[in-house]
């Protein structure tokens, strides 16, 4: 008889852990074993699944729960806990005062993996001493309630064997998401069209750069007003650059942040197809992740790519990026200048080896079923 597996998605709320969440029980929902899943969802994740459609009838029992923060003694989750064989938090640290028979968590904390990294000397000195606290008790969640974690990528399974030496780590790589590839399936190749970047700027003075993302902190976006001073001063080149940001984050923004940068508003995944064909190229700045999908959304879209010289870019986009120390406004818009020096025959053709290199990447599908494997042998 098949093992009764429990999907814990119930501390999800926001952010890449819902869509992930998202794409994962939409991918399951077609699976073999999914009379065998019990899923706990956050109302969030269930909204999600909703909006794409997710036929999650199949599935042995579908129950909707918020869990926020610190909860270890919610009873109902933990008899749900007890009535399955192995649970599966898809993000973690999973906070149960009563460890499930067999737990695997997904980690994405890169707070824990680089506890002093320049994000973390970004923050106000008032801060650190609460943020190192914070993911202290977080570390000490994944070593106590995780039998097996899940990682996005190799730099964070090789930084794991460091700080939790005792509790083993597998990569399942993350993935685009299956709806996005299907907007974009049926689009024509814009690539030709991105590749004249530097025509462009060249006869108009003007481009139109973005920004996909929110406005925590180490997604670092306060250095983007001097990126666009650096293009004007060092390029004469007037670039737009504009944001996805919610109504209160850009609310939260200074004064010179919403004078130099537009908001395109926060949107769904539908109309961020659309946003990524009105732009240029895209910038990613972030000083902290542990895998982020915007860099591959970007090429998947054909677009030139300026982003962070950083493990959690070149793990999954290797060289193909233009890539700038996100600390410096004028590396950032000298990564920029470079694709502009380049001839759009040899950008389109480097534009097209990094949308072939994304599609080639494992496929949401495939990731669910890796996961699927993982938890039926587990």
């Amino acid at each position: 008889m098949s093992k009764h597996i429990l999907i814990n998605a119930s501390n999800l709320h926001g952010g890449g852990g819902v869509q992930v969440a998202v794409s994962v029980v939409d991918e399951l929902s077609r699976s073999a074993k999914q009379a065998h899943l019990t899923l706990v969802l956050s109302s969030t994740v269930m909204e999600g699944c909703a909006a794409i459609g997710t036929d999650l009838s199949g599935f042995r029992s579908t129950v909707v729960m918020d869990v926020r923060g610190f909860d270890p003694f919610n009873a109902a989750l933990t008899r749900m806990f007890r009535q399955a064989e192995v649970v599966f938090t898809i993000f973690g640290p999973l906070y149960s005062a009563r460890r499930p028979t067999k737990s695997v968590v997904g980690f994405a904390q890169a707070w824990i993996l680089y506890p002093k990294s320049d994000a973390y000397y970004r923050l106000p000195r008032s801060e650190r001493p609460k943020f190192r606290a914070r993911y202290f008790l977080q570390k000490l969640a994944f070593r106590k309630n995780s039998d097996l974690l899940i990682v996005e990528a190799d730099h964070v399974r090789e930084r794991l064997r460091e700080i939790l030496p005792s509790t083993p780590a597998v990569v399942v790589a993350n993935a685009l998401n299956a709806v996005f590839l299907r907007a974009i399936a049926s689009l024509p190749d814009d690539t030709p069209a991105k590749a004249q970047i530097g025509s462009k700027a060249r006869d108009e003075k003007k481009i139109t750069l973005g920004f996909v993302g929110r406005a925590y902190s180490h997604k670092n976006i306060d250095v983007l007003p001097g990126v666009r001073r650096a293009l004007r001063e060092r390029y004469g080149v007037d670039a737009a650059i504009k944001v996805t940001l919610n109504d209160d984050e850009w609310a939260a923004q200074t004064q010179e942040f919403r004078s130099e940068i537009e908001n395109a508003g926060s949107m769904s995944l539908k109309d961020l197809v659309e946003f990524y064909r009105s732009v240029d190229g895209v910038v990613f700045p972030s000083l902290l992740e542990c895998f982020s999908v915007t860099p591959l959304e970007a090429m998947a879209m054909g677009l030139p790519l300026y982003a962070s010289d950083r493990a959690f870019v070149r793990d999954s986009c290797g060289d193909l990026p233009f890539y700038f120390d996100p600390l410096d406004p004028v590396s950032i818009a000298d990564a920029v200048g470079r694709s502009l020096a380049l001839s759009g025959d040899v950008l389109a053709a480097r534009l097209r080896a990094s949308r072939v290199h994304v599609l080639s990447l494992p496929t949401a599908t495939e990731r669910a079923k890796k996961m699927i494997e993982l938890l039926f042998s587990f």
